[in-house]
C-alpha cells in the first residue's frame, strides 16, 4: 500500500490530477449503478412475484368455490380453466391431501420438476433447478368438494436474461465511464496546470530576461487569477526595488563623486604649487575639510537610511507622544534663536502610540530641519498635535519657499533636493525626508504633504494611537 501510495505521489501533478478525478467519477457511477441495480432487482422481482401470487389467489378461490364433486368428468374442464389463468413459463398444479397431483397445465415450462417441499402454510419461496431460478407459491384449499393444495411455479429465465441484459448495459457504460473520466479528467487537469505551467515558464524567463516578466492573467475570478495577480504584483515590486537600489547607488555615486572630485582637485593643486602659497594652502585645507565633513555626513545618514528599512518593531513599548514631541521641539528651538517656533496641543497628553523614542525624535528633528532650510524669509515654524479617530496627528507648519506640485511626488525620493544650490550650501544630501517616510511606514504610520510654491509647507505624520 506504502508503495502504491510512493508510486502515485513520484508520478505528475497533471497525471495525478487525471486519475484522482477519473476514479472519483468512476466510483461515483458505479455507487450509482449498484443502487440502482438494486433496486431494479427487487421491483422486478417483486412484479414476479405478484403475478405468481395472483394466479395462485385465482386457482384458489375457483377451488374454494366448487360446490359439485371433485371427479375424472370434470377434470378436463378444469384444465381448460388453469390453461386460460395460466402464464407463460409458469406452471399450476393441483395436488390432493396426499400431494398427489390431480391436476397439472404449463405454458412453456421447461420438463418437469417436483418441487420436494410442501409446507403446511401458505406462502411464496424462490428456489434454484438445474442452473435455473425458480419462484412457487402454495395455498392450502378445504371445501367440501375438494382438499389439497394449489401449486403455482414460475420459471424466471425471462426475469434473468433482462436483469443480464441491465448487467450488461451497467458494464458497458462503466466502460465509457472510465474513458469519459480519463478524457475529461485530462481536459480539467490541463486547466488547472496550464497557469501553473505559465507560472513556471515565467519564473524560467526572469531568469533570463529579468524582472520585466509579467504572467498573462486568466479570464476566470478564481484562485489562478489571484496566484497570477499575486505574482506580477511581486514582480513589480521587485523590479521596483531593484531599480530604486539600481539609482541609490547611482545616486550615492554621484554625490561621492562631487566631493571626491573637489578634494581631489585641490590636493593636486597643493602639489603643483600651491603649498608654497600659504593663502592657497589654507583654502584647500578649508574646502577639504568642509568636503570630508560632507562625505562623513553622507555616510552617517546613508546608514540611517539602511537601518531605517531593518527597524525590528517587536519589542517596542507606547510611549507618550505629546510629550516627547514638545521636548524636541524646546531643544530645537534653543539651538536656532533666530526662528520663532510654537508647540501647541490639540489632544489629550496620555496619547500613546507605538513608535522608537529615538526614531520619533529622528522624524521630528528632520521636518524641523528641512522646515529650517526652506524659511530663509520668514522664520516662523508651527508643531501642531491633534488627535482624530484612532490616530494621533503631528503637524510642522512653516512659512517658507514651498513645494511645487510636480516635486510634491518626489521629495520623498533619496537624494532628491527642491534647491539644490541651497542644500549643498548647508550641508544636505536629500535623504532626510526618504529617512522619515521609511521609519513611519515602519511603524504603521504615515507622512504626506501639502504644499505650493511660495506660500509655506505642512508636513503631516500619523500614528495609530496605542490602546
Amino acid at each position: 500500500m506504502k508503495r502504491l501510495i510512493h508510486s502515485f505521489q513520484s508520478i505528475s501533478l497533471k497525471w495525478r490530477l487525471t486519475l484522482s478525478t477519473s476514479l472519483l467519477m468512476f466510483l461515483t457511477f458505479i455507487i450509482f449503478s449498484f443502487a440502482e441495480y438494486e433496486i431494479l432487482y427487487n421491483w422486478l422481482l417483486g412484479q414476479e412475484r405478484e403475478a405468481v401470487s395472483k394466479t395462485r389467489d385465482e386457482v384458489a378461490a375457483y377451488y374454494q368455490q366448487i360446490n359439485r364433486p371433485f371427479q375424472n368428468t370434470n377434470v378436463r374442464d378444469m384444465e381448460n380453466l388453469l390453461l386460460k389463468l395460466n402464464d407463460k413459463h409458469q406452471l399450476i398444479r393441483i395436488l390432493d391431501i396426499n400431494h398427489n397431483i390431480v391436476i397439472s397445465v404449463s405454458n412453456d415450462f421447461p420438463g418437469q420438476l417436483s418441487t420436494a417441499k410442501y409446507p403446511s402454510r401458505d406462502g411464496i419461496e424462490q428456489f434454484q433447478y438445474e442452473g435455473d431460478l425458480y419462484l412457487v407459491a402454495w395455498e392450502h384449499v378445504n371445501s367440501r368438494s375438494f382438499q389439497g393444495t394449489v401449486e403455482v411455479v414460475r420459471n424466471l429465465k425471462s426475469f434473468e436474461d433482462l436483469i443480464n441484459i441491465i448487467l450488461m448495459i451497467i458494464f458497458g457504460f462503466a466502460l465509457a465511464t472510465i474513458l469519459i473520466s480519463i478524457v475529461s479528467g485530462l481536459i480539467i487537469s490541463r486547466q488547472y496546470i496550464n497557469p501553473i505551467k505559465g507560472l513556471n515558464q515565467a519564473i524560467m524567463r526572469v531568469k533570463e530576461e529579468g524582472f520585466q516578466t509579467r504572467v498573462t492573467e486568466t479570464q476566470h475570478d478564481d484562485e489562478f487569477r489571484e496566484l497570477t495577480t499575486i505574482f506580477n504584483e511581486m514582480m513589480e515590486r521587485v523590479e521596483e526595488t531593484f531599480q530604486q537600489q539600481k539609482q541609490f547607488v547611482e545616486d550615492a555615486s554621484h554625490e561621492l563623486r562631487t566631493p571626491i572630485a573637489v578634494i581631489d582637485g585641490h590636493i593636486a593643486l597643493l602639489k603643483r604649487w600651491g603649498k608654497n602659497d600659504p593663502d592657497v594652502l589654507e583654502e584647500s585645507l578649508s574646502v577639504c575639510k568642509s568636503e570630508i565633513g560632507r562625505l562623513q555626513k553622507l555616510v552617517l545618514e546613508l546608514l540611517e537610511l539602511t537601518r531605517s528599512e531593518t527597524i525590528e518593531n517587536a519589542e517596542i513599548t507606547p510611549i507618550p507622544i505629546v510629550e516627547v514631541v514638545e521636548q524636541i521641539t524646546k531643544t530645537f528651538a534653543i539651538l536656532h534663536p533666530d526662528f520663532t517656533i510654537t508647540f501647541n496641543n490639540k489632544t489629550e497628553d496620555k496619547v500613546q502610540t507605538l513608535i522608537s523614542k529615538h526614531h520619533l525624535e529622528q522624524i521630528i528633528l528632520i521636518l524641523l530641519d528641512n522646515a529650517v532650510k526652506y524659511s530663509p524669509y520668514e522664520k516662523r515654524i508651527d508643531v501642531l498635535i491633534q488627535k482624530e479617530s484612532d490616530k494621533v496627528f503631528v503637524k510642522i507648519i512653516d512659512q517658507g519657499l514651498g513645494i511645487s506640485e510636480v516635486e510634491k511626488n518626489k521629495i520623498f525620493n533619496r537624494f532628491y533636493r527642491v534647491d539644490k544650490a541651497r542644500s549643498r550650501e548647508q550641508g544636505g544630501v536629500g535623504l532626510g525626508l526618504s529617512i522619515a517616510k521609511r521609519i513611519v511606514e515602519k511603524y504603521k504610520g504615515d507622512i504626506a504633504v501639502n504644499s505650493s510654491e511660495n506660500s509655506g509647507s505642512t508636513f503631516i505624520v500619523n500614528f495609530p494611537i496605542s490602546k
